[in-house]
């Protein structure tokens, strides 16, 4: 860039002095020819006014005349040759005939003046003649009856015009030294820090943000671009270290968010074999009351049997009580799981709650970025302005404004990008809380349907225990079963009635714990989801070094 400035700023002042000299050599030169034209005609007008002036005073003394005429023609050559004038004066009658000051001298390109004179009464002819340029003024001399004609070589008043010219020229050469040099020096003071901003510009774009920016410079408008390129790479490693730090606590955050994902799948399994545990003991039950259904119809039918039948029913009484503890102990450890995998989903909607806020943390940061992005543009634009002000002067600068401005919007794409990932990211977050909100809701549900169902074991348990005490009272009064057979048919009823409730509970559950299961399908997709985005995040940001 400074090359090409040199050479711009060096043609133009060189341009524009050889214009100059060149101009004011041609202006001098014309000035001069114009003033010896004018000096010419006024000799030649003089010389004949005094022709005019000689023949009233001297009618009819043709000798003093031509005497007094040729005396009058020899001061005026003397005046001419005193301002280096060498003049010729010559007489055109069907000749030419010199006077006595030069009557030595010929007319240079006699035929050529001749040849014109026939034209033009008067006038002033210049024409090379023999390799050299001759000034010639004419006009006609009623007094006389001819034509004076006088002949300057140009060779005897250019000579100061040429001693001009060469001058001109020396000073041509020293102002273009003089300021070639002054260009040069200025335009190594200018461009010298712009290529220091322009190298440590090409380390950012590649992501190199450890070097500081320390430009030396008188120029307020570098000073400026150095001061706002500074504080933006300032505050880009702020930032960038921020969402650095940030992406590693989301990795931390999702790391937890796996293991619980296990925890949880680890809690639905053994969920899963305690509800099939407790649905084999409600069959179980449910079996054994219709069995003490039909028990009890046949006892209406044949009273007979009924003290064998006795033994039968107090066993099957004895047995269904174990299998109910059994059950309820199972119950008991199911409704432990599910407080403890209540708490894990606490704990892991705690922790995406931590996710959204860090994310409103990154889009914070990324809005602080874009700011001191657009604020660059416009110092950028400024900058620009203000090169166009100055002209070819300020191309350099309004190069490297434009860089500035180039970087300022790949700042600002590079923004965009993160504000759009963490967007996604929050999205995300936001649809992992309300699936684990509702996943939180069903659980508590399945927690109050099993506390339910164990309260139905401890009822259950006690009627067992109500029912081996009747067994045993008929065991003891046969005779007396007669009159407790509408009550013990009654409590068998009841009995069935309660194991079908407990089937169909168990059964709900089965169909509540798929669809939990589902449920943390979708939610191990959504974390699979954040996955992908903290890789992104992270790839993007191994691409910058701030330290």
């Amino acid at each position: 860039m400074a090359a090409r400035l040199n050479i711009v700023f060096v043609l133009l002042l060189t341009f524009s002095i050889v214009s100059v000299g060149f101009i004011s050599y041609t202006y001098a030169e014309n000035l001069l020819k114009n003033s010896v034209e004018e000096r010419l005609q006024r000799e030649a007008n003089s010389t004949r006014e005094m022709a005019e002036y000689l023949r009233l005073a001297y009618i009819g003394q043709e000798d003093r005349f031509e005497e007094q005429f040729q005396a009058g023609v020899k001061e005026q050559v003397v005046g001419l040759m005193q301002d280096d004038l060498n003049t010729n004066f010559f007489l055109v009658d069907e000749g030419v005939t010199p006077l006595k000051v030069n009557a030595n001298q010929e007319l240079p390109g006699e035929d050529i003046v001749l040849n014109h004179m026939e034209e033009n009464d008067s006038g002033v002819l210049h024409e090379d003649i023999n390799g050299e340029r001759y000034s010639y003024a004419f006009l006609r001399i009623q007094d006389l009856n001819k034509q004076l004609v006088i002949s300057l070589p140009e060779k005897s008043y250019i000579g100061p015009i040429k001693q001009l010219q060469h001058s001109v020229w020396i000073v041509i050469g020293l102002s273009l030294l003089i300021s070639t040099l002054i260009v040069l020096f200025s335009v190594r003071s200018m461009t010298k820090p712009l290529n220091i901003l322009k190298n440590k510009m090409a380390k950012v774009s590649e992501g190199n943000l450890t070097e500081d920016v320390h430009v030396r410079s008188s120029i307020p408008e570098i000073q400026s671009l150095s001061s706002s390129f500074y504080n933006m790479l300032k505050e880009m490693r702020l930032m960038i270290g921020e969402v650095k730090t940030t992406a590693d606590q989301l990795t931390v955050a999702s790391e937890k968010m796996d293991q619980s994902s296990v925890d949880i799948n680890n809690y639905h399994n053994q969920m899963q074999e305690v509800v099939s545990q407790v649905g084999g003991g409600a069959e179980q039950t449910a079996s054994s009351s219709d069995q003490s259904t039909r028990w009890f119809h046949e006892m209406k039918g044949s009273l007979q049997r009924v003290s064998e039948r006795v033994e039968q029913v107090k066993h099957s009484a004895v047995n269904m009580g174990e299998k109910s503890s059994d059950g309820e102990e199972q119950m008991t450890e199911m409704i432990t799981s599910m407080d403890d995998l209540s708490q894990g989903f606490e704990s892991l909607h705690s922790t995406i709650k931590k996710v959204t806020e860090h994310a409103v943390t990154i889009k914070e940061n990324v809005a602080t970025i874009q700011q001191i992005s657009r604020h660059t543009k416009v110092l950028a634009t400024n900058a620009s302005i203000e090169a166009s002000r100055a002209g070819d002067a300020g191309k350099g600068f309004s190069v490297v404004a434009m860089e500035v401005r180039k970087l300022a919007e790949q700042t600002s794409d590079l923004s965009e990008g993160i504000t759009e990932s963490v967007s996604a990211t929050n999205i995300v977050s936001e649809q992992a809380l309300e699936e684990f909100e509702q996943m939180l809701e069903y659980l508590y549900k399945h927690v109050d349907t099993a506390k339910i169902t164990k309260n139905t074991f401890t009822y259950l348990l006690q009627h067992i225990a109500e029912t081996n005490e009747r067994l045993h009272v008929m065991h003891k009064a046969v005779g007396h079963v007669e009159q407790f057979i509408p009550e013990v048919e009654e409590v068998t009823s009841n009995f069935s009635s309660i194991a079908q409730q407990t089937l169909a509970s168990t059964q709900e559950m089965r169909v509540l714990s798929d669809q939990q299961h589902v449920t943390h399908q979708h939610s191990l997709e959504t974390i699979k989801e954040l996955h992908d985005w903290l890789d992104s995040l992270t790839h993007r940001l191994s691409q910058f070094r701030i330290e």
